[in-house]
């Protein structure tokens, strides 16, 4: 990643990483050797541009529970499905904020990348967060699917995971470019021990 600390240490099996654009939330970070992501593999399969056409794009919300001044990111990630079955990672519009800025991102988003939905986490979203949705951002421009979490955030990353591992995952960026904070979280977040909610990675594995 951009911006890597080149002077890397080994802690029992983690590896701390630099600081600058690696910094979240002014706290290093350690890839975990039980992470379900490794750069390496990320790096493998990064490509350029889609090299099928698109079947389905969406926008993946894992919202923030808070309506005032929230501590957590919402997570906003776009990704694509194509017609040969690969899934496309497109871009990290993770935002932190309140239910009307995190969803006008979302649908400013959904705008940019003509989406054919917004697809959100409905779990644990109390019914005055919803109304601030329909009533303020537009979003009856996109149909809006809401999801209800199943199981536990290990399984719900661990197929996702395996898809990365398999080369059915890509993420797009230009050279020398990439998702640096999203990719951050799916290399450090350690579903055994990690207390933290890895908002960006709820959100890719919506």
């Amino acid at each position: 990643l951009a911006g890597l600390d080149n002077a890397a240490h080994q802690f029992e099996g983690e590896e701390r990483i630099g600081l600058g654009s690696q910094e979240l939330d002014a706290a290093f970070l350690l890839v975990s050797a039980k992470a379900l992501w490794l750069l390496d593999t990320i790096d493998l399969y990064r490509v350029e541009v889609m090299d099928s056409a698109r079947e389905r794009l969406v926008v993946a919300i894992d919202p923030t529970k808070s309506k005032h001044s929230p501590i957590d990111e919402c997570g906003i990630v776009v990704a694509s499905r194509a017609k040969n079955g690969h899934a496309y990672v497109l871009a990290d519009a993770t935002i932190r904020g309140d239910p009307f800025t995190w969803g006008s991102r979302a649908v400013a988003v959904a705008s940019t990348w003509q989406a054919d939905a917004i697809v959100w986490e409905t779990t644990g979203i109390d019914k005055s967060i919803r109304d601030v949705l329909r009533s303020g951002p537009g979003d009856d421009r996109f149909r809006w699917e809401g999801k209800s979490a199943v199981g536990d955030k290990k399984a719900r990353a661990e197929p996702v995971s395996a898809q990365c591992s398999a080369g059915r995952v890509h993420h797009v960026n230009k050279p020398g470019e990439t998702f640096e904070y999203l990719e951050d979280e799916l290399v450090s977040w350690d579903p055994t021990t990690s207390t933290y909610s890895p908002n960006r990675l709820d959100a890719y594995v919506l």
